[in-house]
């Protein structure tokens, strides 16, 4: 699932730069605002899959005892809580570094696991057991595509703000 959202991140991303290059800024927006659709569309249905069909996606490990398949679903259902959002951060890090935005891009890229689901895959089980391993993914998960969504929405008001100048100075 993740290497399809990356595939599309990495895919947009000539065409991100060289719209960027052209100052079609309306092109920038539309491709990522395309690739999020696309990629959501299959974190969604990467989601429903999950969490619709756990056991049977478990059973491909084999595994004949019963507390496996229950341990395996609730921990399946717990930590890939949030992977409908999986395809925001990914993308809109790729997004970052095509429109010159580099460090941005690469903050982003660690925000998921690095800064924030070691941690909390660390400190959640003190407080909540093995209850807090199993939503440490979803924490992170959540957390992970606000921070995109906010930079997204910035970087976006960006881009219009500079097509706004092309155009005044344009006209």
């Amino acid at each position: 699932f993740l290497s399809s959202v990356i595939g599309i991140a990495l895919g947009c991303q000539p065409i991100l730069g060289f719209n960027l290059g052209s100052k079609r800024y309306d092109r920038v927006k539309e491709t990522y605002l395309t690739a999020l659709r696309y990629g959501t569309i299959i974190a969604i249905v990467a989601f429903l899959a999950l969490q619709l069909f756990p056991k049977q996606i478990i059973s491909i490990f084999n595994s004949g005892n019963p507390l496996f398949y229950e341990f395996a679903a609730k921990y399946i259902h717990i930590y890939f809580a949030m992977l409908f959002l999986n395809a925001i951060q990914p993308i809109t890090s790729n997004f970052c570094t095509a429109i010159g935005k580099a460090n941005l891009g690469f903050w982003m890229a660690l925000i998921r696991q690095g800064i924030l689901l070691i941690p909390l895959l660390l400190l959640l089980p003190h407080v909540l057991g093995m209850n807090g391993v199993l939503l440490a993914g979803a924490v992170s998960d959540g957390v992970a595509a606000m921070i995109a969504i906010f930079i997204a929405r910035r970087e976006t008001k960006y881009l219009n703000e500079e097509a706004e100048k092309l155009y005044i100075s344009a006209s």
